[in-house]
């Protein structure tokens, strides 16, 4: 570690900017207690070590929910291309009743409050 310190002090074109936890990195190699994107971390003091079951209980509902959303979203998707085909058949029933009760001679309206 002092050899490091020293070249990247003598020569500081040539030598590349290494932080303490990099050059103890490099030195001392990658430990358990390296956490990529985060450096060196203390290790626990635990040691009962970590509960894997746990974590595959807990993988394993998350992996049913999102499998249930990915479900929900067709059958929503399919829903509502069914409101719209249902919504195009009454504006067409509603041009020929209309059509029907003016070719009668009578005023036919449609106030249907569930399309407003």
């Amino acid at each position: 570690m002092v050899e490091l310190q020293q070249q990247r002090q003598t020569n500081p074109e040539e030598a590349k900017l290494l932080t303490q936890r990099e050059i103890c990195s490099e030195v001392l190699g990658k430990k358990s207690g390296y956490f990529r994107g985060l450096g060196n971390r203390p290790h626990p003091t635990s040691t009962r070590g970590i509960d894997t079951s746990e974590a595959d209980r807990l993988y394993g509902i998350i992996s049913s929910q999102k499998s249930r959303l990915d479900s929900q979203d067709v059958e929503l998707k399919e829903q509502k291309k069914t409101i719209d085909q249902l919504e195009s058949k009454l504006s067409q029933f509603e041009s020929m009743m209309q059509q029907f009760f003016s070719s009668q001679g009578t005023s036919f309206r449609f106030t249907n409050s569930a399309t407003q």
